[in-house]
């Protein structure tokens, strides 16, 4: 490829497109979340944080609750699909007979994950 002159229309082309270069990276960089990861054990209550946010998890006789600080987070199962019953801030399901499996709690409006993995 033989090198062409520099002219004024390339370098505003070449300025224009670093500019949007900038800009995206800027951009990925502000609206990432990074995906918070917790394991529990049923055996006991597990209460963690996220953020200020606090979050538990309780077995009883078979079921589990798992309590969100408000009703803008949402439970979903990331390996089968369980029975989730909501209740105001209180998602409920029949334990699975796995030995391990994994929840994702993620939020309404902003771009926030928790992997909920739990151990029997």
């Amino acid at each position: 490829m033989a090198a062409q002159k520099l002219t004024k229309a390339r370098l505003i082309q070449i300025l224009v497109m670093l500019s949007l270069l900038i800009i995206a990276f800027f951009w990925r960089t502000a609206t990432y979340s990074q995906q918070h990861n917790v394991t529990c054990n049923l055996q006991q209550t597990c209460t963690f944080n996220v953020k200020g946010e606090q979050f538990s998890v309780v077995s009883k006789h078979g079921v589990i609750f798992v309590e969100t600080p408000n009703t803008e987070w949402k439970v979903t199962s990331e390996t089968k699909q369980l029975t989730l019953i909501q209740e105001e801030s209180v998602w409920q399901f029949e334990q699975p007979t796995d030995s391990n499996f994994v929840l994702v709690l993620t939020h309404s409006q902003q771009a926030e994950a928790i992997k909920l993995v739990l151990n029997q």
